[in-house]
This record gives C-alpha cells, structure tokens and sequence, in this order.
C-alpha cells in the first residue's frame, strides 16, 4: 500500500526526507499521526519520504496479504476529506498495490483506481530502488503531466487525435512511462517517455517489446 499525504509544511529543521519507518529522532510521520494504525490489519510502514519542502509525504506500506490491504485501504476510504483551509488532517492519495508475476524476468505491482499505474521491476531490483516521492508528486500533478504528455505526442507526431486512457508505469530510475491506449489509428496506443517531470520522446511501441499488463479483476 502506498499512501501520499500532504501536509502543511512545518519548520525547516523537521522538513527532512528520510527512509524508515521512523524518523532520526523516533517521532511518528506527521501524515500518519491521522490514520488508522496500520499494524491492526498486520502491516508495517517500510518506508516514509518527505519533499524538501515538508509538505509532500510518501509512506509505503507491506501488508501480509491482499485482504488485509483492502481491509486498510477500506479504513482510508471511510476517512473524512480534509478541507481547503483545515492543515490538521493530510489530503490523502492510496494506491493500494498488487504484486503479480509478469513475463520472464519482469515483477509489476499493480494498482487501478482512476487510471492504471504500474511499478515494473527486474528481478533482481525491490521496491527500495523506485523514486517513491517522483511517482507521488507526478500522481499528486497528474493533470499536468497529462497534458504535457498529449502536447508533446501530438507535436512529434504532427497529428491531433484525441488520445485517451492513460496507463503509467514507472521504474527503478528517473524515467516513466505515459502509454494512451485509445484515440489514435496504432493498436498499441501512443507511447511518451517522461524523464521526471518533462516528456522527452515518443516510443515506437510496433518495435519494441509489447506487455500486455493484466486485466483488473
């Protein structure tokens, strides 16, 4: 489970980003302090990043089994949204991950709420090596990157078609994947790849190596 918090900034000293289930000094997340705790349902904070600017945090969850992640993902749902002007409770984004084997060599975890996103691994690469806090702040700035993303195919391919339902798949590095699977003539969509926040090609998805991601059950 990967939860996304922001959260009112605080002072400089304690805007720090760190990795672990506590911090240098053992005090609780901020973002968390408002949850439900996690260790009912058997699970156990992995790992926590804050932006340098202490207002976007990232808490990755490990769960014992898929149930017990949709058990706390339904606590989240039942949470209250945080108004505009309240800076007490954090303005939740949950992406509850699903861990599937894909093809060969390729591990994937998979979440489908709005749009599908997908973390794909090697083998031999975890979790420890994605850039949770680039995958919250593009997810939490989805609209933008969006839209980047549809000026920039449409300008390499000096075409205006309507492209339409996203999927993104990030990776254990500093590029993403921005795949549109309808709206244009190619039966494998469009493909823009992302170095962080900026598209910076078209892939040619007819030649490359086409996985067909599974259907969200």
């Amino acid at each position: 489970m990967l939860t996304v918090a922001r959260v009112a900034p605080e002072e400089p000293d304690r805007a720090e980003k760190h990795d672990g289930a506590e911090g240098h000094d053992g005090a609780e997340p901020r973002g968390l302090s408002t949850l439900p705790p996690a260790a009912e349902h058997g699970g156990r904070l992995e790992r926590r990043l804050r932006s340098t600017d202490g207002e976007l945090e990232v808490c990755l969850f490990g769960f014992p089994s898929e149930a017990a992640v949709e058990a706390y993902d339904a606590e989240l749902r039942r949470l209250p949204d945080a108004a505009p002007d309240d800076d007490s409770r954090p303005r939740l984004l949950r992406l509850p991950l699903v861990f599937e084997r894909g093809p060969e060599r390729i591990r994937l975890w998979r979440c489908v709420g709005e749009w599908p996103v997908y973390l794909i691994l090697d083998n031999d690469e975890t979790l420890d090596e994605v850039d949770l806090l680039m995958v919250a702040e593009v997810l939490t700035d989805l609209d933008r990157h969006l839209d980047a993303g549809l000026r920039f195919a449409h300008g390499a391919l000096g075409v205006a078609d309507p492209l339409r339902e996203p999927e993104l798949v990030f990776y254990a590095d500093d590029e993403w994947f921005l795949r549109f699977t309808e709206g244009c003539a190619d039966p494998y969509g469009v493909g823009v790849m992302f170095r962080r926040h900026e598209p910076v090609r078209i892939e040619d998805l007819d030649e490359g190596e086409i996985v067909e991601w599974p259907e969200a059950p």
